[in-house]
C-alpha cells in the first residue's frame, strides 16, 4: 500500500511539474530568430545560411571560387539521365 501511495504522489508531483512546458512552433521559431539576431546583429538570415563562410574571409573566397564551377553539376546531370532512362522492361 505504501508503494502504491508513493507512486501516486510521485506521478502527481511530476505531472504538475511538466504541465507548464507547452511547445508552440511559432514561439519556438521566434525564439530561434531572436537568438540569432541578437548573436549576429550584422548578418541577415540569408547570410547565416552560408554558415562559417561569413566569419572567415579566406574560406568565403574559396567557397565563391568553387561556386563558379560547382563540381556536383556533373553528378546531377548523370542522375537525371539515370532517372529518366527506362528499364529493360520499359518501366521508369
Amino acid at each position: 500500500m505504501k508503494s502504491l501511495l508513493t507512486i501516486i504522489i510521485l506521478t502527481s508531483l511530476f505531472g504538475t511539474l511538466l504541465l507548464p512546458a507547452h511547445a508552440d512552433p511559432k514561439t519556438d521559431l521566434k525564439a530561434y530568430h531572436d537568438f540569432f539576431k541578437k548573436k549576429f546583429p550584422d548578418l541577415t538570415f540569408i547570410d547565416l545560411s552560408n554558415g562559417m563562410y561569413n566569419f572567415n574571409p579566406v574560406k568565403r573566397e574559396q567557397w565563391e571560387e568553387i561556386m563558379d564551377f560547382p563540381t556536383y553539376e556533373i553528378a546531377i546531370d548523370n542522375g537525371q539521365v539515370l532517372f529518366t532512362t527506362p528499364f529493360k522492361n520499359g518501366k521508369t
